[in-house]
């Protein structure tokens, strides 16, 4: 759900002539996130689209799409977006990419787990 509100950013930008749907953006290995998708499997210095991210965002769910997407038109144009389309958007608050998500989902099991 939370990637529709990354394609509302990334849309409104578009609509005001900040970002095209024919920039190139570029795969970073720290962009690079685990889970659903097929852009972690590139090698870092890919580029591709902006339309093409987006697609893979919201058709298959490309975890690293979403995080290059959010990257690009910035934590606070998605949260924004966020509290525009949600009841509640204060659970999102800081808004996390996926590779975020992952890392504390990570933190929290070891530390439940004592390792």
């Amino acid at each position: 759900m939370f990637k529709l509100f990354v394609l509302g950013a990334l849309a409104h930008q578009v609509a005001a002539g900040q970002v095209s749907w024919n920039q190139e953006l570029t795969v970073t290995d720290a962009l690079k996130s685990g889970g659903s998708g097929s852009l972690q499997d590139v090698p870092a210095g890919t580029r591709v689209p902006v339309r093409q991210a987006a697609l893979q965002m919201i058709s298959i769910s490309d975890n690293t799409a979403a995080d290059m997407l959010i990257h690009l038109v910035g934590r606070s144009a998605v949260q924004a977006q966020d509290q525009q389309w949600s009841a509640h958007a204060a659970l999102n608050v800081p808004f996390l990419t996926t590779r975020g998500a992952f890392l504390m989902n990570t933190s929290i099991r070891r530390w439940h787990s004592g390792t």
